[in-house]
């Protein structure tokens, strides 16, 4: 079709509108051209989405994850919001997250099993994932992984040795059996635990993220173990 006949067409078109009342005229054109302008939204409006969404998009200054278990709404509280404030977090611009998954490795639907558990390695590979609390099913899954962070990066040796042997979990690798790397803490007696989780069997935390971060979650541990259930924790316990 050359621009003569485009035109023409066009000239036409507004010919046929001249004589129609506005409702007729809008009538005449969605009936017509709806598909046009619906694709023209799309051409529009997706560009523009896109650019709201990415300078809308805030950074994840701290995240965690609760693998198998229920976490009442104050642990969620103290560690999203609270913790927000804490660390100071700039609202416009930052977030703390706290997301939950849930698997079983020995369900009968083995596939949704399986993505729910490879989903936490994405979390931990993209970067927006510094701790995780997980049963011991989710612990032993994923020690093959390697993606346990080494707690004498964190801790010094007198502090792995004040939680007791029997609440660190340690891995030994296959080339020399006489190294033994601490991996979790098995924090089921904690003060956090016993107010604000459920699971069955013992509870373990593990941090993930990268050792440049090993300040950081000194400090955040320290502020884990602080918990305390406070009149406003029970006034959200109430709600």
């Amino acid at each position: 079709m050359n621009k003569q006949s485009l035109l023409q067409r066009f000239k036409e078109g507004c010919e046929k509108l001249k004589p129609m009342t506005w409702a007729q005229r809008i009538d005449h054109i969605w009936t017509y051209y709806k598909a046009v302008i619906f694709f023209s939204f799309i051409v529009i409006l997706l560009p523009v989405a896109l650019i709201i969404s990415f300078f809308n998009k805030k950074e994840v200054i701290f995240g965690g994850m609760a693998i198998n278990m229920d976490m009442r709404q104050v642990g969620v509280t103290y560690l999203t919001d609270d913790l927000f404030v804490e660390l100071g977090g700039d609202p416009k611009k930052e977030i703390v997250e706290l997301s939950a998954n849930a698997f079983d490795v020995n369900s009968n639907e083995a596939e949704a099993s399986y993505n729910a558990a490879m989903s936490t390695i994405a979390r931990v590979e993209a970067g927006t994932l510094d701790y995780i609390i997980l049963d011991l099913t989710a612990l032993e899954l994923y020690i093959g992984e390697e993606i346990y962070m080494d707690l004498n990066v964190v801790f010094t040796p007198e502090e792995l040795d004040a939680f007791g042997e029997d609440n660190i979990v340690t891995i030994t690798p296959e080339d020399d059996l006489s190294i033994r790397t601490p991996i979790a803490i098995n924090i089921t007696q904690t003060a956090f635990a016993k107010d604000c989780l459920e699971a069955e069997g013992e509870i373990y935390f593990v941090f993930v993220g990268p050792e440049e971060k090993a300040e950081s979650y000194r400090e955040f541990w320290a502020y884990f173990m602080a918990w305390e259930q406070t009149e406003y924790h029970k006034q959200i316990a109430g709600n």
